[in-house]
């Protein structure tokens, strides 16, 4: 029931979705072939009334641009059952925490896809960087009921160049604690590309019902300490982590670690670490490991090649 369907800025279009909420799916297409759209401050997505995996909004890009220089472009406040879908979104800013989505305050169904996610002007050295953070501190890691069954599918995260100096802390995070990994989560993260982290490409914290498949986690920046390409601490339910690619990850480092499973039990079922390989990541000081696992019951580790 709006007067107008053309909104002539992304707050424009945020701001009656938040007001009147949504009684069906909503669908906000972009218009093709714009110009930069340069946010003067991150584009907040709170609660909206009447969102649910049946009634979603999704925001069809058109394959256009949008930047901000500050600490994120998009902050998922609470809204719920929300697609991002074929936009490029670019950090430009050098804060320690700069990210491009934050997301926390249980943002439910979330989908990122066919999108390119850019930190262009950041060194990657602060530890609340990401290009996508889940956690309950704007400026690091907290835990928290961020949001459940979400969905990372088909993106390219990056400097915004291959040679890019610039890039992240974490490539994807997800931190939680034993308050909140009883529950799954059913994070799905398939057929992305995450390069330009320098400490780890993956980073999952007290998590539950896991699955990260055909994803490649390259080109990390310089680290003087330790290098992690995917990392899983207290995982519980099943977790499949399969068919990935971790490679060419040579900066620096004094441990390597290409994959790091550490107390995560399989409770339901059987999880599954299968076809991953495991390539040129030998610049460490003093460890490499291809695969480090601990107190892992219930899990298949067959058909991965490290080399």
């Amino acid at each position: 029931n709006l007067t107008t369907k053309n909104f002539q800025s992304f707050y424009d279009m945020a701001d009656p979705l938040e007001t009147f909420g949504v009684s069906g799916a909503v669908t906000v297409n972009v218009l093709a072939g714009q110009n930069e759209f340069v946010l003067t401050s991150n584009l907040q997505l709170d609660a909206i009334f009447g969102a649910s995996a049946t009634n979603t909004i999704t925001i069809n890009g058109n394959g256009n641009h949008i930047s901000n220089s500050g600490a994120r472009v998009i902050n998922m406040n609470g809204a719920d059952y929300v697609t991002f879908d074929n936009l490029k979104i670019e950090n430009t800013g050098t804060n320690s925490a700069t990210r491009v989505f934050w997301v926390h305050n249980s943002t439910d169904g979330l989908t990122i896809s066919n999108c390119e996610l850019i930190v262009s002007s950041a060194s990657g050295s602060g530890s609340g960087s990401a290009y996508v953070f889940f956690s309950g501190s704007s400026t690091g890691r907290s835990s928290g009921n961020h949001g459940r069954n979400y969905n990372i599918l088909n993106n390219t995260m990056w400097g915004g160049s291959a040679s890019a100096t610039s890039g992240v802390y974490y490539g994807i995070i997800d931190y939680r604690s034993s308050s909140y990994y009883g529950s799954a989560i059913n994070a799905n993260i398939q057929n992305n590309q995450v390069m330009h982290w320098r400490y780890s490409g993956t980073y999952f914290y007290y998590t539950n019902t896991v699955t990260f498949k055909h994803n490649t986690l390259s080109d990390n920046q310089y680290s003087s300490g330790y290098v992690y390409g995917f990392y899983m601490y207290r995982a519980n339910g099943v977790q499949h982590i399969d068919s990935n690619t971790i490679e060419d990850n040579e900066n620096n480092g004094f441990y390597h670690y290409g994959m790091y499973l550490y107390y995560a039990d399989a409770t339901s079922g059987v999880s599954t670490a299968t076809g991953n390989v495991v390539q040129n990541n030998d610049n460490g000081y003093y460890y490499i490991y291809g695969f480090y696992g601990r107190y892992l019951d219930n899990w298949d580790i067959t058909g991965n090649r490290f080399s």
